[in-house]
């Protein structure tokens, strides 16, 4: 099939590594793809390695099917296709999403779809009300670590990722480490140094390419997210395939990976004994080299190559193009 992938933006954010991973996946399949963007950036290049053609206007009614990454870009793709049969989309924000910014979800045509995917099951009831005549699947996001390297100067610190806001809760977690007195150090991978704070026994290292967040990830002692919304937290299942561990915020997303993974930490971020025992059961796994190897095999398992090459035939096949 000839298929358009539309993304709001090609930044190191989550949404559009997860399109890259997809791309991947479509190509080896044998399909042909082209790719829209609202704003340019740096995975712009590794989708042109992919072989991915830029986006013709002209042909925007002859593709076999239009690939929505995120509810931004799917009033676009309803527009563009000669019928809304042809269109899908993969949404990965989770309604409380809207809620913290104050997005009115009605007004990007989710409605309108007749074929949507979610990256975690908990999604599919969340959404049911809004898109009743939709069809609503799961297809997990596609996650590797293959030929990692990892960097001694990092072993003692936590990976902590995504940019600096509200929704990620980073503030959050520094104010727990700073009022208990705890040490420990954190890398914050996608954020910068926020203003007017000394955060001087933390590490900032903005937006980075894919590579370089992997290796952080993978060399550092475990990884830590207090986040108040996640849709599949990619960068923990990064993680736990470098046989490390991971102290994550106790939200739908992380609990239905721990049902997954039941040897995954939750903590509550509003409640210091919480992060406390998190940190300490954390601490405690990260000697239990048996324990993390488990994690890791059900994470492939799961997120792996062969999983995601699988769930994509099966649903694209069910859409009958």
């Amino acid at each position: 099939m000839n298929i358009l992938l539309l993304t709001h933006q090609l930044d190191y954010s989550g949404a559009p590594i997860a399109l890259l991973r997809l791309a991947e996946t479509l190509v080896y399949q044998g399909h042909s793809i082209s790719l829209g963007t609202f704003k340019t950036g740096p995975l712009g290049v590794e989708f042109e390695k992919l072989g991915a053609q830029q986006f013709n206007p002209s042909l925007a009614k002859n593709y076999d099917l239009y690939f929505a990454n995120t509810f931004l870009t799917v009033p676009v793709a309803l527009k563009m296709a000669p019928n809304s049969n042809k269109v899908v989309a993969w949404i990965h924000e989770s309604r409380n999403f809207f809620q913290l910014y104050g997005i009115d979800e009605k007004k990007y045509g989710l409605s309108d779809l007749k074929q949507a995917f979610f990256p975690s099951n908990f999604m599919l009831d969340e959404y049911r009300d809004l898109m009743p005549d939709c069809k609503l699947q799961q297809l997990r996001n596609l996650v590797t670590m293959d030929d990692v390297k990892r960097n001694p100067d990092y072993q003692e610190h936590f990976a902590v990722t995504g940019a600096w806001e509200p929704r990620k809760n980073q503030a959050t977690l520094i104010k727990l480490i700073n009022e208990k007195k705890i040490d420990i150090k954190l890398n914050f991978i996608g954020a910068q140094k926020p203003k007017d704070n000394a955060f001087s026994q933390h590490s900032f290292f903005g937006q980075i390419p894919i590579s370089r967040a992997k290796e952080l990830i993978a060399s550092s002692y475990g990884l830590i997210c207090a986040s108040l919304s996640e849709t599949q937290n990619l960068a923990a299942i990064e993680s736990i395939l470098s046989n490390n561990p991971v102290l994550l915020s106790d939200i739908p997303a992380h609990r239905e990976l721990k049902s997954l993974i039941p040897e995954i930490v939750l903590f509550n971020p509003h409640d210091p004994t919480s992060f406390i025992c998190g940190i300490e059961e954390v601490m405690h796994q990260k000697s239990d080299a048996a324990l993390l190897k488990i994690n890791c095999e059900k994470a492939d398992k799961f997120f792996g190559r062969s999983a995601f090459d699988h769930n994509v035939r099966h649903l694209i096949s069910q859409m009958g193009l």
